[in-house]
């Protein structure tokens, strides 16, 4: 299997951080996402010092919970690394830290959409791309 392209979503830390750092040690080119452009400005600096500076980091700053942000998503991989791979759906959040029986509806709703329809959105945006290499 020959992979090039990767988009990873959650990338600006943690284990979202880490995969993207070792597909770019071995040589594939990104795509990090995260809704907070700082954060990912960042991550893209601490993934290009552990490559040493080389390889294609593209930043896409957006929020998976909204189906145009996964468009936009894999829409930049295919127009800036000329197409997709690989995605790996890592955007995720936890719920509010309190007593299940005090969430409301609003609050889990939150978690559904960043968590569940983010991945949703995401696969089916990257299958579209993927069908049509």
């Amino acid at each position: 299997m020959n992979i090039k392209n990767v988009v990873v979503t959650g990338s600006s830390r943690g284990i979202g951080q880490a995969v993207a750092i070792e597909f770019a040690k071995a040589g594939c080119n990104l795509v990090i996402n995260s809704r907070n452009a700082d954060e990912l400005s960042a991550s893209k600096e601490e993934i290009l010092k552990a490559i040493d500076g080389s390889g294609e980091i593209v930043t896409f700053p957006g929020d998976i919970s909204q189906e145009h942000a996964c468009k936009g998503l894999m829409d930049v991989a295919e127009k800036k690394l000329g197409g997709l791979d690989v995605l790996v759906n890592n955007a995720g959040i936890n719920g509010p830290e309190k007593n299940t029986i005090y969430i409301s509806s609003t609050e889990w709703d939150k978690v559904l959409d960043i968590n569940l329809k983010g991945s949703f959105f995401c696969s089916r945006e990257a299958i579209k791309k993927m069908l049509s290499q």
